[in-house]
């Protein structure tokens, strides 16, 4: 009987990508003062939650 592979966690988003991503969402929405840690989880989660396309094409 085969052991089955415990699933794998996909990476982190780039940190450089986050904080680009979180300071478009920052002047997007007029640059606020004390929104850092909203526009950083949302730009975080956005980018975890983005698919990577395969550059094989498999699967």
């Amino acid at each position: 009987m085969k052991k089955k592979k415990a699933p794998v966690a996909p990476p982190l988003p780039a940190h450089a990508d986050i904080a680009a991503l979180a300071h478009s969402y920052w002047e997007a929405e007029g640059c606020p003062e004390g929104a850092e840690w909203r526009h950083w989880l949302q730009a975080e989660a956005a980018l975890s939650a983005t698919p990577k396309s395969d550059p094989k094409g498999s699967e």
